[in-house]
């Protein structure tokens, strides 16, 4: 085999491998803009992650066993649902050793993570740590992702509604 040779067969190699890569970009690419595109259509939540017991609404919090920001995020959504009935937090990992390494029975609320693979799986975007809100009837009402510099308070202030004040407990009458 010669110089020449050699060279031809390394450049093909490099060529496959550049199609393949292109073509898996492009298959990337299309489901993501299927999945856009059908923003009218409601995404539903798993089952087992709807609120209960007559809650209005779910704080589901996805989170990662390896992710920095998730101890933090959840005790903070912790903090901040503690005084709320009105909404059923929900920690989901996908693994047992994350739910116990995220499990602060010192913490505020007495919520632990909840270990799901396929549940975890049905709602991870490619990013980890973020919140869902979700109805009682199933739909995804929104989603945010939490970077280092997001101001969590805001955002759960944000993203979850005010509790309903009964007409008799304060207001005006």
């Amino acid at each position: 085999m010669n110089v020449g040779t050699a060279l031809a067969l390394c450049s093909m190699g490099v060529s496959a491998f550049a199609v393949l890569a292109v073509g898996a970009v492009y298959a990337r690419l299309r489901g993501l803009e299927r999945a856009e595109g059908a923003g009218d259509a409601a995404r539903l939540a798993p089952a087992g992650l709807s609120p209960a017991g007559g809650q209005a609404v779910s704080l589901v919090v996805l989170l990662d066993g390896g992710c920095a920001l998730c101890p933090g995020l959840w005790r903070q959504a912790r903090a901040f649902t503690a005084d709320r009935p009105d909404v059923r937090l929900v920690g989901l990992v996908a693994a047992e050793e994350a739910a116990r390494r995220l499990a602060d029975p010192g913490g505020p609320g007495e919520c632990a993570p909840l270990a799901d693979p396929g549940a975890w799986a049905e709602m991870y975007e490619g990013y980890t740590p973020c919140l869902y809100l979700v109805r009682a009837n199933g739909v995804i009402a929104h989603r945010a992702f939490v970077y280092a510099d997001t101001d969590v308070p805001a955002l759960l202030t944000r993203a979850l509604p005010a509790p309903a004040v009964p007409a008799n407990q304060g207001g005006r009458a």
